[in-house]
């Protein structure tokens, strides 16, 4: 999170919140493509209610994330975010494991989760 953090220092001041969605992708290539609805535990950030709908439009399922990622930083900072990623049996196979190599990346997956952040970036 730190060159997001790094990013939105720099690069926060000059956004306009009303035209800005920061779409992040994490951990994605695997299993189901989901999209957040909240993340944290006991200080969960929320992402707005139309951008998680429309993650749900093209075709991914809402989720709960007891950890943090990337786009929360932006949420904190005021600026509009939706976070994809993939999950399989409720969590991410092969995430920072000496499996987590090319050879296991469902690429229909990848496919799957750019084709959500297009079409949630295009409604927002």
């Amino acid at each position: 999170m730190g060159g997001m953090r790094a990013w939105l220092r720099a690069e926060g001041p000059h956004l306009d919140p009303e035209r800005t969605l920061v779409v992040g992708l994490d951990t994605i290539g695997s299993g189901e493509p989901v999209v957040l609805e909240a993340e944290g535990g006991l200080w969960p950030v929320r992402y707005r209610d139309e951008d998680v709908a429309a993650g749900e439009r093209a075709g991914l399922r809402r989720w709960r994330l007891g950890a943090w990622t990337d786009p929360a930083l932006a949420v904190l900072a005021g600026i509009p975010a939706v976070s994809i990623l993939s999950v399989d049996d409720g969590g991410f196979p092969n995430y920072h494991l000496p499996s987590d190599t090319p050879d296991n990346v469902d690429l229909r997956c990848v496919e799957a989760c750019v084709d959500a952040a297009e079409a949630i970036a295009c409604t927002a």
